[in-house]
């Protein structure tokens, strides 16, 4: 078992949407965080706080590869990540 009290951890990957329409994104952090979708940056929670849920809302066409890309940071204490 890994015990880390500090971390920056990056994740990429690609998203499609079935129907072209606005897409809400809900987050739940602790500590910091920043979302980019298709290379720009919808959601900037680069703090280090507490628990927080964040949405963002974003018009995403059916006919497309999103490019994803989340940097999350940890700074002591709890952490969490959730994204739907």
């Amino acid at each position: 078992m890994l015990f880390l009290r500090s971390f920056i951890a990056i994740y990429e990957g690609y998203m499609t949407v079935a129907t072209s329409d606005y897409y809400n994104f809900v987050i739940t952090h602790d500590d910091g965080i920043r979302l980019y979708v298709s290379g720009n940056l919808v959601y900037d929670g680069w703090s280090s706080w507490s628990s927080v849920e964040a949405f963002t809302n974003i018009y995403m066409d059916s006919a497309a590869y999103y490019p994803i890309r989340v940097e999350f940071f940890q700074w002591q204490g709890p952490s969490a990540l959730i994204m739907q």
